[in-house]
């Protein structure tokens, strides 16, 4: 494995910096575009190289000194090294050369990134790890191994608290074990959102596209506990919200008892297979986990929702989906919004409206 000097073009989605050794596409972790940097070749794979940062010769402008002692090692950050506002900037850029390069997109309108309200102690949900050694803490990137931390800068002063309590409770106590740790913040009540301030800001801006479509009927696939069924309900006739989590149907039912919304507990593209081809929807909102929607397509092609609004926390999921909606299903997207929910992570949050091709 050998070391060499790489140039960074650009940031891709998984954060990392694009580069480029005899024509072979190098990623590397921790830089900026622009920057010149000494890199040791970690693994060859046969289309594209994987690199260590050893050296950075030549700093971008938009370059930080990390805040955080723990940045680098933990997995929890990847763009501590980065000025806020490049993030955002980047996010957009980042999005939108997903949605031309996997949706096959032609000029897609992104929006300007939505700033957090809060860049740092924003986390209000968090998973510690502790060892055998008593360390406690998250884990390395890409690894098991747990980084021993006292503070982390992301997660609210709550959590810090307990995080706290936890290190001196495990170094008082032993021989010590393997334990993971679910910490919530006791300033959130119910069912939190990791970041419970944008999260409202993303529940309003939902609630602002909504508002000027048809939304009579309304079909909400992989609801959880309810988070965006509740700025819904006031729009709707009806609303059938679907989530395979009981508890969080549970929770839902229990706090969002209206006359107009049903919660139902199953595999949301089961379900809306399933719906007869005569099931009236207006609006088909979609909030699935990392891995997308792809399934939705089924349901889509006998119900013709007039629109879709599709939450995504993964670009290229959401580009997949997008493309398997424009070609099997006749749709095309209006535009799209990210959203940042996940500050100095790589991660991108986004809003995206969809509809049918020949709705003016």
């Amino acid at each position: 494995m050998k070391t060499t000097i790489v140039t960074i073009e650009r940031l891709v989605y998984g954060g990392k910096g694009l580069g480029y050794l005899d024509r072979k596409p190098v990623f590397v972790p921790f830089v900026l575009p622009g920057e010149k940097v000494k890199v040791h070749i970690e693994r060859h794979h046969s289309q594209f190289l994987e690199a260590e940062l050893l050296e950075v010769l030549e700093p971008a402008p938009d370059r930080i000194a990390p805040p955080c002692p723990y940045f680098g090692k933990c997995g929890g950050c990847q763009w501590q090294h980065i000025n806020y506002e490049t993030q955002l900037v980047w996010k957009q850029k980042i999005l939108e050369e997903t949605l031309i390069r996997t949706g096959k997109v032609e000029n897609p309108k992104v929006l300007s990134t939505i700033p957090a309200p809060k860049i740092w102690n924003w986390r209000s949900r968090i998973t510690l790890h502790s060892n055998e050694r008593g360390a406690v803490g998250f884990f390395e990137a890409n690894t098991h191994r747990v980084v021993d931390i006292e503070n982390c800068k992301i997660s609210d002063e709550d959590l810090n608290l307990q995080l706290k309590e936890i290190r001196g409770r495990t170094m008082d106590h032993g021989p010590w074990t393997k334990r993971d740790y679910e910490l919530k913040s006791t300033t959130q009540l119910g069912f939190t959102q990791v970041n419970p301030l944008q999260n409202e800001n993303l529940k309003k801006l939902l609630l602002e596209w909504a508002k000027p479509l048809p939304h009579e009927n309304i079909i909400e696939l992989f609801c959880g506990g309810g988070n965006f069924t509740e700025i819904l309900i006031p729009l709707a006739k009806k609303i059938a919200a679907v989530d395979s989590d009981r508890n969080c149907i549970e929770h839902a039912v229990k706090t969002l008892k209206k006359e107009n919304v049903q919660f139902i507990c199953s595999d949301a593209v089961r379900y809306y297979a399933q719906l007869p081809k005569e099931t009236p929807v207006d609006l088909l909102v979609l909030d699935p986990p990392r891995d997308g929607a792809s399934g939705v397509v089924e349901g889509v092609l006998k119900t013709n929702p007039t629109n879709i609004l599709y939450i995504s926390c993964n670009p290229a999921t959401l580009a997949r989906d997008i493309k398997y909606l424009k070609d099997f299903a006749g749709y095309e997207l209006v535009q799209s919004q990210p959203i940042d929910m996940f500050p100095m992570s790589y991660h991108i949050e986004c809003l995206s409206w969809i509809r049918q091709k020949f709705v003016a």
